[in-house]
């Protein structure tokens, strides 16, 4: 589960950089509360 989520947060952090979109940021907030 580590992993996965390692890399997904790697990958909504490139996407916030690139995009910033607000949905992104729900995405990030869902996987800390997850975590």
């Amino acid at each position: 589960i580590d992993t996965h989520g390692n890399n997904l947060i790697a990958e909504n952090k490139k996407l916030f950089a690139e995009r910033r979109d607000p949905i992104v940021e729900e995405i990030c907030e869902h996987v800390h509360y997850i975590k």
